[in-house]
């Protein structure tokens, strides 16, 4: 008859170590497995838009021309309302000033 002695539980610090570890492995390869998978959809995303870039760069040279002309368009708008400010803020000094006779 063979008696087969049942270990007692250890207080061993290493030993709870040992028993944790396997899981915080497990856990540190599913976040590993997690983060690659990001950095690929990543690459992915950047080729994308790359290649769309790439695709039809007349649709941005047409983009780049419309906005130089807008504003070309607003900038010169802007100067002559500048300009008018100027004109009637040195009409109000002049009447503010205008000696009364």
């Amino acid at each position: 008859m063979h008696f087969h002695a049942q270990a007692a539980p250890s207080t061993d610090p290493d030993c709870r170590y040992n028993l944790i570890r396997p899981e915080s492995k497990s856990d540190r390869v599913q976040d590993a497995i997690v983060s690659r998978a990001r950095m690929a959809q990543r690459k992915v995303t950047l080729f994308r838009r790359m290649d769309n870039d790439d695709a039809d760069p007349r649709e941005a040279i047409r983009r780049i021309g419309d906005l130089k002309r807008i504003t070309l368009g607003r900038e010169g708008m802007l100067r002559s309302l500048d300009r008018g400010g100027v004109a009637i803020r040195g009409a109000a000094v002049a009447l503010a000033f205008k000696p009364r006779g």
